[in-house]
Formats: C-alpha cells, structure tokens, sequence
C-alpha cells in the first residue's frame, strides 16, 4: 500500500467485495427479466434481501473517507482528489450513455433534444443510474472537501442529515423526486448513506484496531444482537410511509428512498460482514476463512478492480438484452445471461493476463 499522496492505495479486499458486487449487479439485473427469474438463486438477495447498490454506495464511501483521512489531508489535495473522481464518473457515465442517445434519436428525438438530454443525466435507464448517484454525491460533498472552513465532518453529517429527512418526506425519485428519467434512486436520501460511509472511513483503522481487541465474548455478543435485529427486520415488510403513517410503503419504494428501517438494515448487515471479515475467533473462523478465500480469489478481484469500466460494460449488456433480445425465446435469453455472466468475468481478467504477459515480454528483451 502506498501512501503517495496522488496514488490512491489500493485495499484488496475491497477489490473483491467490489467484484462480488458487480457480478451480483449484472446477475441481478438480467434475473428481473422475462423468464430468467430462475437467476435469482446465485444472489446473495436469496439471503439478506438486499442488492448491490446499497453496499457500493456504502463501499464508496468508505473508501473516499480512508483517503481524506490518510492520504490526501488538506483541502487542495481533497479539492483535487474530488475533481479527478467528478470528471472521470462523468466521462464514463457518458460512455454508457451512448446506447440511450442512439435510442433516443432512433424513437424520433431530436439531436439537439437528445443530446441535451445525455449531457445533463436526464436520458437512460436499463439499471446505468449508479454513477449519476456518484456524480451527485462527490458535488454534495464538494464544499465540504475542499474549503476549509467547511471542512468539518460535524457539519458535513448534519447537513446530510437535514437533506435526507426532507427527502423522505418527498416522492421517492430521482432527487426529492425529480430527475426520474435517469435515476430512480432517490438521491437526496442515498448521499446520506455515502456521506456516513465518509465519516466512518476516515476513523477506519481505528474502528479496525478496536474491532481486533474487543474481547471474544463481546463480538458473539454483538454479532448475535445485529443477527436477530437482521432477521426480525428482513421479516418485517411494513415500512410507514412519512406521508400517511398509516399506510406502509409497497413494492420496491423503501428501497429507493433508502427508508430508515432500510438503512439501519444496510448498517447492520455490513457491520456484521466487517467483523466476521477483521475478526478470526473460534466459533465463526470457517466462515472468516471462507469469507477471505472467497474475496481474495484474483478471479473476483480482477472485476472489482476495474469496477468503474465494469459498471459501463454491465449496462452495454443489458441494453443488448434491451434492444436484441427482449422478445427472443426463454432458451435464447438463458444462453444469453450464461454468455455475458461469464464474458464479464473473463474480460478483466483476460485484460489482466495479457498485460502481465507484456510486461513479461519487456522484461525479457
């Protein structure tokens, strides 16, 4: 790990989370299509409930926290740091968005209209609205990275805070409910999520080093209180709607409005995996080892590693599913999944070898 102060340090075991994730992402995406529910059963959603999204946004965050925290310090650094992540989320979100500009001029838009449309993150869909999530959050956070007067996290948590509560008091699209024609996610209420994430990231190796010397006792302790509070709330589908308290949310709506008994689920279910990831004691070390093995295969890292690229290639696929094979046969569409499943994970680790094997071959002239 370097701490070169613009060479961002590389954590592997994010690499693999973040692998993980994309899979299950692209998994996820082509399972809710017409007769390939059966892709279903290979997510971890058969078992938390919960997708990917929650946990990039989580991971993100994290990981931009560790940097403030322990590479870039000051704020022209941070403003830099902050800069560099805003124009390379926007090159590449418009790199996928290609597919959905030539969609758009082909149902009859006009250039100009569609063009307009691209460039201000107003025309996609087909699952592409993670990075215009990241696009919003890093400008969310801009002020607070990059003047010094600002840069206090207090103030940071209280204004995120105060934009998330009015955000659930709104329409659970977009940004307080607008902007619907590319994000789906309720923005105003996932920075939050992003902006705690930061927070806990900057004080990460301390939370680390605490973890590692709490007593055995205490971590069955409490992986066993965020175990029940887990399962009590996956059964739990009634989220009251802050509109009309009577009235539970329905269908996928708690999810994109990042509902607070959807949050603190997110927040339990990734402080469980963390603990079980730092921590080797006895009575859970197979899944600790398993976990490690699992995160650590190069396979996986190799997709995490390149997440952003990734992110792009997974919504080329699905606009192909979108355009090519919407009305094709359920065996044509489960030959398809199976293809790009695997075509995903090959690619960066195709990209990976044949890089080595130049770098191999330069050593050796």
């Amino acid at each position: 790990m370097s701490n070169h102060p613009y060479q961002r340090p590389r954590l592997d075991i994010f690499d693999g989370l973040r692998g993980h994730l994309l899979i299950g992402m692209l998994v996820a995406h082509l399972s809710f299509q017409e007769n390939l529910g059966w892709l279903q059963n290979l997510h971890h959603n058969r078992l938390i409930l919960l997708y990917d999204a929650e946990f990039f946004v989580l991971i993100a965050g994290l990981l931009v926290g560790y940097l403030w925290g322990n590479v870039y310090r000051t704020s022209q650094l941070r403003r830099k740091f902050v800069i560099n992540r805003l124009f390379t989320i926007y090159r590449y979100y418009l790199l996928s968005a290609i597919p959905f500009f030539v969609v758009s001029l082909t149902e009859g838009t006009t250039l100009i209209k569609s063009m307009l449309g691209v460039l201000s993150m107003q025309i996609g869909g087909w699952y592409s609205d993670i990075l215009p999530i990241y696009f919003v959050c890093f400008i969310l956070i801009f002020p607070f990275a990059t003047l010094q007067n600002l840069n206090r996290p207090a103030l940071m948590f209280g204004v995120s805070g105060l934009v998330y509560l009015a955000s659930q008091f709104t329409e659970f699209d977009g940004f307080f409910g607008s902007s619907s024609a590319f994000v789906v996610f309720d923005i105003a209420a996932w920075q939050f999520l992003f902006v705690c994430a930061i927070l806990i990231g900057q004080r990460g190796l301390e939370f680390y080093e605490w973890i590692k010397k709490l007593d055995a006792r205490v971590i069955g302790v409490v992986l066993m209180v965020l175990t029940v509070i887990s399962i009590v709330l996956r059964q739990n589908n009634f989220y009251p709607n802050p509109l009309m308290l009577t009235e539970p949310l329905s269908g996928n709506a708690p999810r994109m409005g990042l509902h607070p008994l959807f949050l603190i689920r997110i927040v339990l279910i990734s402080a469980g995996v963390s603990i079980i990831l730092i921590r080797n004691d006895l009575w859970f070390r197979t899944i600790h080892k398993i976990m490690h093995w699992y995160f650590g295969l190069w396979i996986i890292k190799n997709v995490g590693k390149y997440s952003i690229q990734m992110f792009v290639f997974h919504v080329y696929i699905m606009a192909l599913y979108k355009v090519v094979f919407v009305s094709a046969d359920s065996s044509v569409k489960a030959t398809f999944a199976v293809f790009w499943i695997v075509a995903f994970i090959a690619a960066p680790n195709l990209w990976v070898k044949s890089k080595q094997r130049k770098l191999d071959q330069n050593k050796a002239i």
